[in-house]
């Protein structure tokens, strides 16, 4: 999966560089975020604001890895598309994840752990 990245000073900014996570990329794109994760970054914030695209398998991954990153740091998720955070808010996902407009606003925030669920 096509990804770049950008130091926010707090965290890691990663861009997703292409239109769709489904069944296609979506083992890719865990992968790559488990290597940032076995690098050392606990602190990520996926920018999604190029993708137009998500299905199951997509958000099946998305939570996979924000399982994975906050055993020790913070996951948040930044830029989603109109469709694709009508998704997250269709599935809930939107009260579990740490949504922000854009990576400035990610930046800004302080990326703390989530409180423990019940």
């Amino acid at each position: 999966m096509l990804i770049s990245q950008s130091d926010l000073g707090t965290a890691l900014g990663v861009t997703i560089e292409e239109n769709r996570i489904d069944a296609s990329n979506a083992e890719e794109f865990k992968a790559t975020v488990e290597a940032l994760v076995a690098a050392g970054h606990a602190k990520l914030v996926i920018d999604m604001s190029k993708v137009e695209f998500i299905d199951s398998r997509g958000l099946g991954t998305c939570i996979a890895l924000m399982k994975l990153v906050e055993k020790e740091g913070v996951l948040g998720l930044c830029g989603l598309q109109h469709n694709v955070l009508g998704v997250f808010r269709l599935t809930r996902l939107d009260r579990v994840f740490r949504i922000f407009p854009d990576l400035a606003a990610a930046a800004a925030a302080p990326l703390t752990p989530a409180p423990p669920r019940a």
